[in-house]
């Protein structure tokens, strides 16, 4: 059960750094260094699905993760900023899962519309509560497949 844990957390890490290098688009690229507004180069738009783990096994992690879900956008916006690059539109969708023998095994949210829709977003966010867990293992993956099989937005100019 240990190794399947490390395997999710190892999984999540490498999503999050595929996510922001392709994200960003900016390897090789050096952030802007002026004070003033930065030059723009580029706009997108950017949907973004978020799968967590609320089983007792995150008990440590889990307000951490929801802090950092919350200020997703925020940073996001500033640090592509910093390279030149603009957000003009971006939806988050949140995936809450646990155990597979859970009453609520997984819970989806819409997509929220930032900045417009973001204390929706936060309240979503702030009702994930861990469940008891236990030995059975968690639907990260059917998580994963839900995420992956989203409302997309579409576009040349949309980054998911």
């Amino acid at each position: 059960m240990k190794s399947l844990k490390a395997t999710l957390v190892a999984t999540y890490i490498v999503l999050i750094i595929l996510l922001l290098l392709t994200f960003l688009k900016c390897e090789g690229q050096k952030p802007q260094k002026t004070v003033d507004t930065p030059v723009i180069k580029e706009t997108f738009k950017a949907d973004v699905v978020m799968c967590i783990d609320w089983t007792s096994s995150m008990s440590g992690l889990l307000n951490t993760i929801k802090e950092n879900a919350v200020s997703f956008y925020p940073d996001m916006k500033e640090k592509c900023l910093s390279y030149g690059k603009e957000i003009t539109s971006m939806r988050i969708r949140v995936i809450g899962f646990g155990d597979l023998s859970d009453a609520l095994p997984y819970e989806l949210s819409p997509f929220f519309n930032m900045p417009d829709q973001e204390d929706e977003y936060r309240s979503f966010v702030s009702r994930m509560a861990l469940t008891d867990g236990g030995d059975w293992e968690e639907i990260g993956y059917d998580a994963l497949g839900l995420a992956m099989s989203s409302d997309w937005m579409s576009g040349e100019d949309v980054h998911q």
